[in-house]
């Protein structure tokens, strides 16, 4: 039997595999979150550990640099470098694919292509550096993880898959222009063409029974009566942005509709139109969707944009534009990194038992107990579960002000609910003397 590990595979699995390393620890062992947080990072000296663990492949090395958490909530900081000495270009970085698994049946995952998860398990990240000098030597990426299940003292891994290099407009306000004339898409696109219209009541009756959840009442006043058909126009929306396209536009029920077709998914945007001539003291100002809507198709290779737009007519189409707000594909490293980890830090969590009748929608809940912690605040609930698991809480400090809160997660029966927040900047735990739970006032005794 001949020898199948010849000298050119066994080189092709050394290029490919993701290589672990540790790397020595910085003087500053907080220089991270002091990079972020300033003086506030005093509050996670206690419950922060740094696990400086690396993964080097192709080129590019990723490395935890610093854990923070409590129970159910962590931050972590993540830094990349280009071990080949080539600098990072554009002024962010992307992936097809980053999770963080926790080691046990069930795992947190974050698909960019859908957006945050808090039913459950929720997670956000950003460049903290995007915008500075520092950015193409080193980028630094900050995540937030919030979980039902417990993360203090687990184990896990971080797995990021193909890690891209892109130009990201500075503002949201920075749209780019498309050279694609929609007035003459519409004119040609319907000269010889029946469109299918099909009715969309179903659509509506889900949006009216739902009307109670904070986000479906501006929306369902918007459901349009009928929609289009997606039909396989693909007209490429922007010269530089492969993978999305006009797939129909036609007016219908004296509305504009537009629907998109992506490949790359990464890129879901709603295009906004905005005035060709914009002149001096003219009143006209960009036009954004009024309704939107996003599908994936049977297959997976495609998803589908549904947009409606305030227009009536062909001849108010022909003073606009089609701008989108997408960044830029500069450059993309394949591959896997893979990096473990211990949450292993200190768990500085504050209960306080409470047992303080409330009442939400003239229901009577008990707020059972409140666990605070440098980065999140919980809420144990007994009671109808209010507002299809969504309840608005406020959070202020000794001296009055407000302690702005982020993202969460909920967990939820019929009778019982846990919520959990996480903080915008770490805080000072006993500074926390008030919260305010949908009116219901509820002082803390420290």
């Amino acid at each position: 039997m001949g020898n199948i590990f010849n000298k050119k595979s066994i080189i092709t699995g050394l290029l490919t595999m993701a290589v672990l390393t540790t790397s020595v620890y910085a003087l500053d062992k907080n220089e991270a979150f002091k990079d972020l947080f300033d003086n506030k990072s005093q509050y996670l000296e206690e419950s922060s550990t740094h696990p400086q663990r690396s993964a080097q492949l192709n080129g590019i090395k990723a490395t935890l640099v610093s854990m923070a958490g409590d129970e159910k909530n962590a931050y972590f900081v993540i830094d990349f470098e280009n071990t080949n000495g080539r600098e990072f270009k554009g002024n962010n970085l992307a992936f097809e694919q980053f999770q963080i698994k926790i080691n046990r049946p069930k795992f947190v995952w974050f698909n960019q292509n859908i957006g945050v998860e808090n039913s459950g398990s929720g997670m956000s990240w950003r460049v903290v550096n995007s915008e500075d000098e520092d950015f193409g030597k080193k980028p630094r990426l900050f995540v937030v993880m919030s979980e039902n299940d417990k993360i203090a003292g687990e184990t896990g891994e971080i797995v990021i898959e193909n890690i891209i290099e892109e130009l990201n407009p500075v503002s949201l306000d920075n749209l780019s222009r498309s050279k694609l004339d929609l007035y003459k898409l519409y004119t040609e696109s319907t000269a010889n063409y029946k469109q299918t219209i099909v009715d969309n009541s179903e659509e509506i009756k889900w949006a009216n029974e739902n009307k109670e959840d904070m986000y479906q009442t501006e929306y369902a006043n918007n459901i349009p009566s009928h929609k289009l058909q997606p039909r396989g126009l693909d007209r490429q929306m922007f010269e530089d942005l492969d993978g999305v396209f006009i797939d129909n536009i036609a007016f219908v029920d004296g509305k504009l509709h537009i629907v998109t077709r992506f490949i790359n998914q990464r890129q879901s945007f709603g295009p906004t139109l905005s005035p060709k001539v914009q002149s001096k003291g003219s009143s006209q100002t960009d036009i954004n969707p009024i309704y939107n809507i996003f599908e994936s198709a049977s297959n997976q290779d495609s998803s589908y944009g549904y947009y409606v737009y305030d227009i009536s007519t062909p001849e108010e189409l022909k003073q606009y534009d089609l701008s989108g707000w997408y960044s830029k594909e500069l450059n993309k490293t394949q591959g896997v990194w893979k990096i473990p980890f211990n949450a292993n830090y200190k768990v500085t969590n504050k209960k306080i038992k409470l047992d303080e009748k409330i009442k939400i929608d003239d229901e009577e809940s008990i707020v059972e107990s409140v666990s605070i912690s440098p980065i999140s605040i919980e809420l144990n609930l007994n009671g109808k579960n209010p507002n299809n698991g969504y309840i608005n809480l406020k959070v202020f400090d000794k001296s009055g002000s407000e302690i702005f809160l982020s993202g969460g997660s909920n967990m939820s029966s019929k009778t019982k609910a846990t919520y959990v927040w996480t903080f915008m900047e770490p805080v000072d735990v006993n500074a926390i003397n008030k919260l305010v739970i949908e009116g219901n006032e509820i002082i803390l005794k420290n």
